[in-house]
C-alpha cells in the first residue's frame, strides 16, 4: 500500500494543493468550534476587568490609579504570555501550546475567587493574562488548515465566539454580582475554558503547516487522510511532496528581513492602537455608565473625587451588555468588508470608522444617546481588531507565523496596559484628553493600514521565509546577512 508520500516517476501535490483540493467541510467546521471554545474563554477572561476593577474598588475601597492596576496586571501578563506561548508554538507544536497555557488559565482563573487581598489578586491576575496570550494560536491553528477563499470569513466566524464570550460575562453580571457575589462571579466565569480542555483532549488536531515544516511528514499525510475522510473527499492523485524544512522555527529575527520589515513595523503600531482602543471602550463603557460624563458635563470627573464609591447597579450591567452586543453586528461589518474590498482598505475603513465613533463621544448627548454612540464605538473597534487578525496571520510564513502573530499581539498588550490609564485615571483630569488621544491614534492607525504594501486576499500562504526570498529575489534587492545564512543553512543559492 503507497504512503501518498513523493516517489519517483509519480505525480506530485503539495501540502498546498491538498488543501485546497480538500476545502472546506466539516473538519473546518468542528476545528472552528473546539477553537471558539477556547476563544469564548479568553473573551470572558479580558472582559471580566472592566466588571471586576468597579467592583474592587468600592469592595476593598481602592484608590483610582489601584483600580487601573486590576486591569494593568492582566495586560502585561498577556503580553508576555504572547510572545512565550508564540514561541512554543513554533518549536513544540500549535496543539501543545494552546493546550498548555488553557490549563494555566484554569488555575489561576479558579484561584483568582478564592483571593484573600489585592496584592495576591494583581499576582493571580497576572498569569491570568499569561495564559490568555497564548489564545492567538486559536487563530493560526485554524488558518493553516483553510482554503484561501475560506480565510477570512473563517476567521471572523471564529471572532463569534469572542462576541459571545464578551456579552456573557455581562450577562453573567447581572444574575451573580449582586446576588452571590463576585467570588462566585469569576469561579462560573472558567466553566468554557474546562468545556475547552475536554473537547480539546479528545480533539484537537496538530497544525499541517506545523508538521511539514517539522519534517513530520508520515503523521502530515496521515492528517491529510482524515481532513479529505472527513469532509468527504479524496486527496489530489499523486504523491504528497516530501519537502524538506529546517527544524529551526520561530525566530523574531526573520520578522525583519526585507519583504516584512516595513510591513512588521506598521502591524505593531496597528496592533498597538487596536488593542488601545478596543479595550479603551470596554473601560470606558463602564466609567461613562457609572459616572454618566459625556460632551455636556465634560468636567463632571475633574471638579469630583472617588470618596464616595458609586456601585455598579443591574441596570448598568445590562447598558454594559448592549455595548458587547454591538461585536456581533461588528462581525457582520468585518465580514462585509473583507470579502468586498482588500484587507488593507477594510482595516482603513475600520480604524477611520472607529476615530469618528471615539470624536461623536466629545458631544452633549442624552444617555440614551451615548448608549448608541458607545455601541457603534465598540462594535468597529472590534471589527478593525477582527480584521486586523485576519491579516497578521496571512502575511507570515508558516516558520514565523506563531511568533509573529505572537510578537505583533505582545506589541498590542502596550497599548492594553496604557489604556487604563487613560480610560480610568487620566478621564478624571480630562474627559476631551481622553477622547482626543483615541481618536488621533486611531487616525494614524488608518494612515499605516494605508501605507501597508502587503495584499493577502485570495492569496496562498508561504510555508517558510526562504519561500519568499527565492520566490522574490527582485524585491530582495540588499539581501541580509540573516537572509544569506537561512539559504547557506538549507544550500542554497541566492
Amino acid at each position: 500500500m503507497s504512503s501518498g508520500l513523493e516517489s519517483e516517476d509519480e505525480e506530485e501535490y503539495s501540502l498546498d494543493d491538498a488543501i485546497e483540493h480538500i476545502g472546506f467541510g466539516l473538519y473546518q467546521i468542528r476545528l472552528i468550534i473546539v477553537m471558539g471554545l477556547s476563544w469564548i474563554a479568553d473573551a470572558i477572561e479580558m472582559t471580566a476587568i472592566s466588571i471586576l476593577a468597579p467592583i474592587l474598588l468600592c469592595e476593598w475601597k481602592l484608590k483610582d490609579y489601584e483600580e487601573a492596576l486590576v486591569s494593568i496586571v492582566v495586560f502585561i501578563g498577556v503580553g508576555f504570555g504572547a510572545m512565550f506561548w508564540g514561541f512554543i508554538a513554533d518549536r513544540y507544536g500549535r496543539f501543545k501550546s494552546l493546550f498548555t497555557s488553557s490549563i494555566v488559565e484554569l488555575i489561576f482563573g479558579v484561584a483568582t475567587a478564592l483571593s484573600p487581598n489585592f496584592a495576591s489578586i494583581l499576582v493571580l491576575r497576572f498569569f491570568v493574562g499569561f495564559s490568555v496570550g497564548g489564545v492567538s494560536q486559536a487563530v493560526t491553528i485554524t488558518t493553516e488548515v483553510l482554503p484561501k477563499s475560506s480565510r477570512a470569513k473563517s476567521t471572523v466566524f471564529l471572532m463569534f465566539f469572542w462576541a459571545t464570550g464578551t456579552t456573557l460575562t455581562a450577562a453573567l453580571a447581572i444574575f451573580t454580582v449582586s446576588s452571590i457575589g463576585w467570588r462566585w462571579y469569576l469561579a462560573l466565569l472558567n466553566i468554557p475554558v474546562l468545556l475547552f480542555l475536554v473537547a480539546a483532549f479528545f480533539w484537537m488536531p496538530e497544525s499541517p503547516r506545523y508538521l511539514l515544516i517539522s519534517n513530520r511528514h508520515e503523521e502530515l499525510f496521515a492528517m491529510l487522510q482524515k481532513m479529505a475522510k472527513l469532509n468527504g473527499k479524496t486527496l489530489p492523485p499523486g504523491s504528497l511532496v516530501k519537502e524538506e524544512h529546517s527544524v529551526n522555527q520561530g525566530k523574531i529575527v526573520e520578522l525583519f528581513l526585507p519583504k516584512w520589515r516595513w510591513t512588521t513595523v506598521k502591524l505593531m503600531f496597528i496592533w498597538f492602537v487596536a488593542s488601545f482602543s478596543y479595550y479603551g471602550i470596554a473601560l470606558l463603557s463602564t466609567e461613562i455608565l457609572q459616572t454618566n460624563i459625556n460632551g455636556c458635563n465634560p468636567h463632571f470627573i475633574s471638579n469630583s473625587t472617588k470618596t464616595v464609591c458609586v456601585r455598579l447597579t443591574n441596570k448598568d450591567y445590562v447598558d454594559f451588555m448592549w455595548t458587547c452586543l454591538a461585536e456581533f453586528p461588528g462581525l457582520i461589518v468585518t465580514f462585509f468588508f473583507s470579502e468586498l474590498c482588500s484587507r488593507r482598505k477594510a482595516m482603513v475603513i475600520l480604524l477611520g470608522g472607529s476615530a469618528f465613533s471615539f470624536l461623536l463621544l466629545s458631544i452633549c448627548s442624552s444617555r440614551t444617546i451615548t448608549l448608541i454612540i458607545l455601541f457603534g464605538a465598540r462594535g468597529l473597534c472590534s471589527g478593525a481588531f477582527q480584521i486586523v487578525y485576519v491579516y497578521t496571520p496571512e502575511v507570515f510564513p508558516t516558520n514565523v507565523r506563531a511568533v509573529g502573530l505572537g510578537f505583533c499581539s505582545m506589541l498590542s498588550r502596550v497599548g492594553a496596559v496604557i489604556t487604563p490609564f487613560v480610560a480610568q485615571v487620566l478621564i478624571w483630569k480630562s474627559y476631551f484628553w481622553v477622547i482626543g488621544a483615541y481618536t488621533s491614534s486611531l487616525l494614524f492607525a488608518a494612515i499605516f493600514a494605508f501605507l501597508l504594501n502587503i495584499e493577502t486576499k485570495g492569496k496562498l500562504l508561504l510555508n517558510s521565509t526562504l519561500d519568499d526570498i527565492h520566490l522574490n529575489k527582485k524585491e530582495y534587492t540588499e539581501i541580509s546577512d540573516e537572509a544569506k545564512y537561512l539559504c547557506e543553512k538549507e544550500n542554497l543559492s541566492l
